[in-house]
């Protein structure tokens, strides 16, 4: 799924039969389609891809200036958010380090790549949630 400036919404699949009015028709088998949806998720168009066997569409993107163009009216219209890990630590919770930048730091481990940030990061709030743990926070 992926979303663009104006809330549109794109999606890929596959299908085993034909549905709608689609641009492009079924072709038998599995076919691959792409659909998109306005904001308040109406059907706009969709379309098969594929030829007579199996063909299995598994993602969808956007390209580079959709994706910065969304990037940018999210950053400029969210307002009074915060970060559930700084929530966490400001309400002496632990958070959830391990499972995001942890997680990141063991794949890394695993495919032989250092990632410094996600280790620093991990560090950093394993330490504020020790001084949480003992009172000196």
């Amino acid at each position: 799924m992926a979303l663009d400036t104006n809330g549109n919404i794109y999606l890929a699949g596959w299908s085993a039969a034909t549905w709608g009015t689609p641009i492009n028709p079924h072709s038998g088998g599995q076919d691959c389609f792409v659909a998109k949806l306005n904001s308040s998720g109406v059907l706009q168009w969709h379309t098969f891809m594929g030829a007579a066997g199996d063909d299995h569409g598994k993602g969808i993107a956007l390209d580079a200036d959709e994706r910065v163009a969304f990037l940018r009216n999210l950053i400029a219209t969210a307002t009074g958010g915060k970060a559930s890990m700084l929530g966490d630590v400001q309400s002496k919770r632990r958070t959830e380090i391990d499972t995001i930048n942890g997680a990141a730091v063991m794949f890394a481990d695993k495919h032989g790549h250092p990632a410094p940030l996600n280790r620093a990061m991990v560090a950093l709030v394993k330490g504020t949630e020790k001084a949480i743990e003992i009172g000196e926070a």
